[in-house]
């Protein structure tokens, strides 16, 4: 009869034991569940931050992205538009 108990005590603490351990089991499923959610938004934000900084840092980026002309490109189209009229008008005397 005793072996009877003790073989009842041996299969209860082996089931305490593995309940234990799935449960620990169970925990680091979520510890990394949670690590891994954190390491992607890390990831997609720093991506953003820095391909915003590459196309911001690029030249005349801001210009286009406000739609507005270059520093020196109106000036340019101006004198060559005079230009143009300055030559045509030579070109006729």
């Amino acid at each position: 009869m005793q072996a009877f108990y003790r073989s009842l005590e041996s299969s209860e603490r082996r089931l305490a034991e593995k309940e234990r351990m799935e449960a620990i089991r169970v925990e680091w499923q979520h510890v990394a569940l949670v690590a891994d959610r954190l390491l992607l938004v890390v990831f997609i934000a720093i991506t953003i931050a820095v391909t915003m900084a590459v196309l911001l840092h690029a030249p005349h980026s801001l210009e286009f992205l406000l739609r507005r002309e270059p520093e020196g490109v109106e000036k340019e189209r101006q004198e060559v538009g005079s230009e143009g009229g300055n030559q045509s008008g030579d070109a006729s005397n």
